[in-house]
């Protein structure tokens, strides 16, 4: 080596004839994060198993989920859908052991009341716990018109989770198999009877909404109240179950008969109210 070479070696930096290993990638977002936001997405699509993804999209899409959105965002919403759709309901009551496996995706605690949607032709079930209370609420109806909703209370959730069966356990312990999940959807009222004496006392039936209420009447006869009203009687071989057209109840309360504007602008007297139950 002459001189000149090795006056240029001295002065470059130390470890610049030292071969080196290829620098490591570096990736704009990481991608270890894809594996939890697509097990979000698909928590979020398993709670409503009968949903296209299309449309489960175009839910997203309605909380704030557009082109632009980050995957932080995408989880949010994934999140709001499952508040809103639970993966599972298994309240733990009093005495009782939960049915939940420790490693259920949940995305907010467990909401107290659930309206769940069993696949056709079964029914349609509201279970309501309150705090500190022993037993549950469950009111089971029918898809088709005409069908005697039953009230009930249970002292165990068994089984309640999209895709798998719904079953329930009463308070005498007899264990009712009623049909495979299709969605639950997390309700913000309460079936109890002591929550709704005065829910139906002066309601029209224009602004009903979607609200669904089951009474009980003295006679031990039954009504179903939504935008269509069902009276049941038990009779000695069937039920007589009638259906009245109505604008108004004028007077629900337990104690007092309900009445009922029709829409004529006459009025139909229905028993005495024992107890009102909200089932949507």
């Amino acid at each position: 080596m002459c001189c000149s070479a090795r006056w240029i070696v001295r002065c470059l930096p130390l470890g610049w004839l030292t071969p080196r290993r290829p620098t490591r990638a570096v990736h704009p977002e990481d991608p270890t994060r894809i594996p939890a936001v697509v097990e979000r997405l698909r928590t979020a699509w398993e709670a409503q198993p009968s949903v296209p993804f299309a449309q489960l999209w175009a839910q997203l899409e309605s909380v704030g989920v557009g082109f632009n959105a980050t995957d932080t965002e995408l989880v949010e919403a994934c999140d709001e859908l499952l508040r809103r759709h639970p993966y599972f309901f298994a309240p733990v009551l009093p005495g009782a052991l939960s049915g939940v496996p420790s490693d259920a995706p949940s995305a907010s605690p467990a909401p107290r009341t659930v309206v769940v949607e069993t696949a056709d032709p079964g029914p349609v079930a509201t279970l309501s716990v309150e705090p500190g209370e022993p037993l549950g609420w469950a009111v089971v109806r029918g898809r088709r018109a005409g069908v005697q909703p039953v009230v009930w209370r249970f002292r165990a959730v068994r089984a309640c989770r999209a895709g798998a069966p719904l079953v329930v356990e009463d308070a005498e312990g007899f264990v009712h198999r009623l049909g495979v999940v299709e969605r639950l959807t997390a309700a913000g009222f309460a079936v109890a009877p002591g929550k709704n004496a005065a829910a139906l006392e002066g309601v029209r039936r224009a602004e009903l909404g979607d609200r669904v209420f089951v009474v009980r009447f003295e006679d031990d006869s039954w009504a179903l109240v939504g935008h269509a009203l069902w009276w049941f009687r038990v009779g000695r071989r069937a039920v007589d179950a009638r259906r009245l057209k109505w604008v108004e109840c004028v007077s629900g309360m337990p104690g007092a008969p309900l009445l009922v504007r029709t829409p004529g602008a006459g009025l139909e007297e229905l028993p005495l109210v024992a107890e009102v139950f909200r089932a949507s």
